[in-house]
């Protein structure tokens, strides 16, 4: 069981590095965004004014949620009930990848490859926080 939760650790804390330095990223910097975007997600961005404002904002959720998963690190049975939701998230944000596909690769010109890549990496970090956590408390 401990090999489990060390297991667990680490996945939360990729989870929760990735988030707080895109979070970071999209907050200081619109061209860093623009970069991000392009890099992470096969998108192709325009920067303007709005996409500005909009990263920023969504940085600052992206940012809180990786400090979340840090304190979750901390004590994975304790905050049990948080690992769920975040399972949950997780499955939403492929199911809305999967069901706007066609949307995100018109707006986007995200490549097939991009697409899928993407949706992998969400059912594998949503699949080993489902897979390792906690079971009893």
């Amino acid at each position: 069981m401990k090999k489990n939760q060390t297991l667990l650790k680490i996945v939360l804390l990729a989870i929760s590095i990735y988030h707080i330095a895109l979070g970071i990223f999209a907050f200081i910097s619109e061209n860093a965004a623009v970069y991000l975007a392009e890099s992470f997600f096969g998108m192709t961005l325009i920067a303007t004014p709005q996409l500005s404002y909009f990263a920023k904002l969504l940085g600052i959720y992206a940012f809180i949620f990786g400090v979340i998963m840090l304190y979750v690190m901390r004590d994975p049975d304790k905050y049990k009930e948080i690992i769920k939701v975040t399972i949950i998230l997780y499955a939403l944000r492929v199911i809305n990848r999967i069901v706007f596909a066609g949307l995100v690769q018109k707006a986007f010109q995200v490549s097939d490859f991009s697409m899928i890549l993407e949706i992998f990496l969400l059912i594998f970090f949503g699949g080993a926080l489902w897979a390792l956590m906690p079971r009893k408390r």
